[in-house]
């Protein structure tokens, strides 16, 4: 139902800028039919179960508006009081910061949960400081960035330094690249499909799509942009 439509640059988070400042609660709307064209090698059609529509799409052209999530919970159990995400994100969350701890990988979170009215302030600071046009290459506007969902976090190391690029070669960055799928998890923008997704590459941010979806992706070397397909609960 919706059209969807990232290779150097140090910066923090991705976000997108729909000028509704209605942050009233709404329903969570996930895509019925999804296409996308300019894709090099389009996929088949496919089908995906989504029962708890985790595959709603928002992109620079989809915005979700001022949606909120109805299940946020804490990350206290993980050691971040301060951070949030959907429930039905946290079981697998916890599982894949398990594992990569058993492979002496400490991944460390640093953005959860963002509300569009936070949004607002990143995308207006960061646009005050190097302009409009340049922000919105490696920040989303307000309702259309992915972590408004509450499903999509920002890894960093155990020191949880600043997120730059490098972060694709260190040990996390390795090994959420190769292991993340398994849990459900997939990054969104990739050094390759900058433009397919039209923000920079982001090697920490990684989106909760579900073990079917993120399998797939990662198997087809595909972002969510770039898929035909159907949902249903």
């Amino acid at each position: 139902m919706f059209k969807v439509l990232i290779i150097s640059f140090l910066i923090p988070f991705a976000s997108h800028l729909l000028f509704m400042s209605n942050n009233q609660e709404v329903d969570y709307v996930a895509s019925t039919t999804v296409s996308v064209g300019s894709v090099t090698t389009p996929p088949q059609k496919l089908t995906f179960s989504d029962p708890n529509q985790l595959l709603t799409t928002v992109s620079k052209d989809v915005s979700i508006l001022g949606f909120i999530p109805k299940d946020i919970v804490s990350l206290s159990k993980l050691g971040y009081p301060e951070q949030s995400a959907r429930s039905v994100v946290v079981s697998d969350l916890e599982r894949m910061v398990d594992e990569a701890k058993k492979d002496g990988v400490i991944l460390s979170i640093v953005s959860s949960y963002r509300s569009y009215d936070k949004q607002v302030e990143l995308f207006s600071d960061y646009s005050k400081n190097i302009g409009e046009v340049k922000a919105n290459t490696f920040s989303a506007r307000p309702g259309h960035s992915e972590h408004q969902l509450g499903t999509t976090f920002d890894f960093s190391n155990e020191k949880r330094e600043g997120l730059t690029q490098g972060f694709g070669l260190a040990p996390e960055g390795l090994w959420l690249a190769k292991n993340a799928y398994q849990y459900g998890f997939t990054i969104s923008y990739p050094a390759h499909k900058v433009k397919v997704t039209g923000y920079t590459y982001e090697p920490w941010h990684y989106r909760y799509v579900g073990v079917e979806m993120a399998t797939y992706l990662f198997k087809n070397d595909l972002v969510l942009q770039e898929l035909d397909f159907t949902v249903y609960k």
